[in-house]
């Protein structure tokens, strides 16, 4: 029985893992995990689901968040490219898709923590802004709504603080 060489984890990832594990040493985001030699992690931003992983090749971080079920991807899909800004989505092939917000920052031995900070930020942020858009025009099923308006978000059709949400759900 012959064994596979081990692969070098290049210094980029190693970074980026370190500096996400301070800032969760810092308290400034809270990961589901103590080993700090992790390839992949929750991140606590309830009301979502957040996944910290490494990509397969090991030059980026993805920052993943399940948002919720949504009764039509192609309307949900209509709502979120009239979005004025990209974002990164998927949904899953079920009857009631899920969708999944996601976020991809290269890395290197260079990056910086304001540089993970802002990644983390703007993803989220992302996130934010396209939920209020589906609960805005209530596509999302009757339990992703029910669990989005019982945690920290405010009445889809008033006006969020985005800013102070992002810090408020890392948090």
């Amino acid at each position: 029985m012959t064994r596979e060489a081990a692969q070098p984890i290049p210094k980029g990832i190693v970074n980026a893992r370190g500096l996400i594990n301070e800032l969760a040493g810092d308290a400034r985001i809270r990961i589901g995990t103590t080993n700090p030699f992790w390839k992949e992690t929750s991140i606590s931003c309830s009301p979502f689901i957040g996944a910290i992983t490494c990509s397969k090749e090991n030059v980026e971080i993805l920052f993943r968040i399940t948002v919720g079920r949504v009764f039509d991807s192609s309307v949900g899909q209509e709502v979120i490219e009239d979005l004025p800004f990209p974002v990164n989505y998927s949904y899953s092939l079920e009857p009631e898709p899920l969708l999944e917000i996601f976020g991809e920052m290269a890395v290197t031995p260079n990056t910086k923590k304001p540089e993970v900070v802002n990644f983390l930020s703007n993803t989220l942020m992302q996130a934010l802004m396209a939920t209020q858009a589906l609960m805005v025009t209530d596509s999302f099923t009757q339990e992703t709504t029910k669990i989005l308006s019982a945690e920290k978000l405010p009445k889809a059709n008033s006006l969020w603080d985005f800013g102070g949400l992002v810090e408020e759900i890392l948090q």
